[in-house]
C-alpha cells in the first residue's frame, strides 16, 4: 500500500524545486561591459555626440579613435553608477574636440592689395579672434578705415558685417586655412552622475572648453575628468558648476 506521507513530500520537494527554478530565471542579468568605437569610417559611430547620446550608461565604454571632431558634444542625462562608470576615453592618438569652422568664403583686396576683406559676421571680435595657418590674429578696432592693419592683424565693421585682414607674409587669406569659433561649448556635461571623460582634447570654442554641471538646483557627482586638455577657448578651459564629488 502506498505511503500517502511520502508522495506528499515527494510533491512538496518537486514545488519547491520548480519555485527555485523559476526565481531564478526572473533575477536580472548582471549588465555586462561594452565597448562601442568612434571614428570617420568603419567604426559603430562617426560622431561622438551620435555616440553618447546612443549609448553611454553604466558599463559603457566609448572609445574615440585619434582625429579631429568639429562638433559640441553634449552628454545629458546619462547616468552610469558607483562602480560601473560610462566612459568616453580617446584612444591610439589625440583626439580633439573643435568647435571651430573652416571659413571658405571668398576675399576681395582693399587698401592697395595689403588688405583683404570679405563678409563674416563676429558677435565679439575682440573674444573670438580668427586663426589663419594656427595663427591667433590680432583685434585691431577701427583700423580698417584708414588701412592701418599690420600684419598678423584683424579688424571688423559691425554696419557691413564686414572682416578686414592683413596676412602675415601678404596675399589672400583665401590661399590659407581660416578658422572661425562657432560653438559655445566643447563638451557640456549637464545632469549626468559617473562618467568618466578620459584624454580628450577641447579648443577653439567660444566660451567653455569642458563644462561639467548640474541644473535645476541639483547636483552631479562621481565625474572624473582625467588627462584631458583645453586650449584657445574664449573664456574657461574646464568649468565645474554645481557638481560634489567629481
Amino acid at each position: 500500500m502506498p505511503d500517502d506521507r511520502s508522495a506528499h513530500f515527494s510533491s512538496l520537494v518537486s514545488i519547491a524545486v520548480l519555485f527555485i527554478v523559476l526565481q531564478a530565471t526572473a533575477l536580472p542579468i548582471p549588465a555586462t561591459a561594452v565597448t562601442y568605437t568612434v571614428c570617420s569610417s568603419g567604426c559603430n559611430f562617426s560622431s561622438i555626440d551620435a555616440a553618447v547620446d546612443s549609448v553611454l550608461n553604466d558599463d559603457v565604454t566609448i572609445e574615440v579613435q585619434a582625429g579631429t571632431y568639429r562638433e559640441q558634444v553634449t552628454i545629458e542625462d546619462e547616468d552610469g553608477s558607483p562602480g560601473h562608470p560610462g566612459i568616453v576615453k580617446a584612444v591610439n592618438g589625440v583626439v580633439t574636440i573643435d568647435g571651430s569652422e573652416i571659413f571658405s568664403g571668398s576675399w576681395s583686396s582693399d587698401c592697395g592689395g595689403t588688405v583683404y576683406k570679405t563678409s563674416l559676421q563676429l558677435p565679439a571680435p575682440e573674444a573670438l579672434p580668427i586663426f589663419i595657418d594656427g595663427i591667433q590674429y590680432v583685434y585691431a578696432p577701427d583700423a580698417y578705415q584708414d588701412c592701418l592693419l599690420s600684419p598678423g592683424e584683424f579688424s571688423y565693421s559691425a554696419a557691413t558685417q564686414q572682416v578686414y585682414v592683413r596676412k602675415i607674409g601678404g596675399g589672400s587669406p583665401g590661399s590659407s586655412t581660416v578658422l572661425v569659433r562657432t560653438n559655445a561649448i566643447g563638451l557640456d556635461l549637464r545632469d549626468s552622475d559617473y562618467i568618466t571623460l578620459e584624454g580628450l582634447t577641447v579648443t577653439m570654442v567660444r566660451d567653455k572648453g569642458l563644462r561639467v554641471r548640474g541644473t535645476g538646483g541639483s547636483y552631479v557627482q562621481g565625474v572624473t575628468v582625467t588627462n584631458c586638455t583645453s586650449s584657445y577657448n574664449a573664456r574657461h578651459g574646464i568649468a565645474l558648476e554645481f557638481a560634489r564629488n567629481c
